[in-house]
């Protein structure tokens, strides 16, 4: 069981101090996301998986990491909100994302 806050990450039963450790986050996607892709010319809707994010955090010199899940548009924000806290408190965040914000936000319009 993985809980993300702005205070601390839990892991289990085990809780780790945000202002402890540094951060790397991959964002996959969310379930339901739809990229289009190009194949022999033409564009086709792809929809893709909440599944394939990674945490990966350093906390007193031991890495852990955990993939998790993003059920929808929503937890996607809520994401993104939390790893900008982070950053603002001064946590070390490494953020990769195969998506950019503006570029996951255009295709959930575009869904609705």
């Amino acid at each position: 069981m993985l809980t993300l806050s702005c205070a601390f990450i839990q892991i289990g039963n085990q809780k780790y101090d945000i202002s402890e450790i540094a951060i790397e986050l991959h964002i996959n996607a969310y379930d339901g996301f739809i990229n289009r892709i190009r194949r022999k010319g033409l564009t086709k809707p792809y929809t893709m998986y909440g599944d394939n994010n990674m945490l990966i955090f350093v906390h007193k010199g031991i890495s852990y990491d955990a993939e998790f899940h993003l059920r929808d548009y929503n937890s996607y924000v809520t994401l993104c909100k939390l790893t900008d806290a982070w950053k603002a408190a001064g946590v070390p965040v490494k953020l990769k994302e195969n998506f950019t914000r503006e570029f996951v936000h255009k295709q959930y319009l575009r869904k609705k």
